[in-house]
């Protein structure tokens, strides 16, 4: 019977199990976290990977809850997965809209929208002042 790997998951962080940077997850989130599914896919025991820390599997295990909880720190998550082989890959990823583009901020948002008018206001003499030049300017339809 095959080993079924449970999906990994934790917004904005992959964990990478191999030099080559193979992933071992998704962005999805799951209540298991990142390290006991990447440490149970991975074949090693509380025991392995406490030894290679140098602590007790007990402290794995809190290492474990803390990440499910989002209470781990970056060091200690890249501590814990180190000890496995793998490597921390952190991500600030963009919302996304209905649309499938990142929401504006409201402030440059707002500031864009007043700056707008004066930007084209000082840019227009300037279009056509080289359109003219090139004998299309507005007005000319000769």
């Amino acid at each position: 019977m095959p080993h079924h790997r449970p999906p990994l998951s934790r917004p904005g962080a992959f964990l990478s199990a191999s030099p080559a940077g193979r992933t071992l997850g998704q962005p999805n989130h799951t209540a298991q976290g990142w390290l006991k599914p990447t440490r149970q896919a991975l074949g090693l025991t509380l025991q392995t990977v406490a030894d290679r820390l140098k602590v007790s599997p007990q402290a794995v295990h809190q290492f474990e809850k803390s990440e499910t909880a989002g209470t781990i720190s970056l060091r200690q998550l890249q501590n814990v997965a180190g000890a496995m082989g793998c490597r921390v890959e952190y991500a600030v990823l963009a919302v996304r809209d209905d649309d499938g583009l990142p929401p504006a901020a409201p402030v440059a948002a707002d500031r864009a929208a007043k700056s707008a008018p004066a930007q084209a206001e000082a840019t227009a003499p300037k279009v056509e002042q080289s359109l003219m030049m090139e004998n299309q300017a507005a007005g000319r339809f000769d």
